[in-house]
């Protein structure tokens, strides 16, 4: 559920609340836009956890579906095979990194890397890692 103010400003970069209000293939390109075009600008200036399109992509992904996306999602890619529901938030949660900057990105960095079991739950510093296991 986005707030209101998350409403006002993510209705101007036409992130639906949900899916349905939207079209799939306009869902695609928003997070594709998102990801490989407007984040990897943010993440030049430094600071960001990632820099690359498709590291984006993953710490989306991963925070729509809760854990390791390939885990959640049956078939080779997200955006073919995740539900609506999945879709939505995986935008939606690209737009929070976009909107909300660097810190957002490093918690989602943090959940996905202990999801994926890539980062040991004493090195977290930006999560509560019992939270997110």
């Amino acid at each position: 559920m986005m707030t209101e103010r998350e409403q006002a400003t993510f209705g101007e970069l036409g992130v639906a609340e949900d899916i349905e209000d939207s079209n799939r293939e306009a869902t695609a390109n928003h997070i594709a836009v998102l990801c490989e075009d407007s984040l990897p600008r943010q993440a030049e200036r430094g600071g960001w956890p990632v820099r690359f399109g498709h590291c984006f992509r993953r710490l989306a992904y991963d925070a729509a579906c809760g854990g390791h996306w390939k885990d959640e999602v049956d078939g080779d890619t997200f955006v073919e095979s995740a539900s609506s529901t999945q879709m939505a938030d995986a935008l939606k949660e690209a737009a929070r990194m976009l909107y909300y900057g660097q810190e957002y990105a490093w918690k989602l960095q943090e959940k996905s890397l202990l999801w994926r079991g890539e980062m040991k739950p004493s090195e977290a510093e930006h999560v509560d890692a019992e939270e997110v296991l």
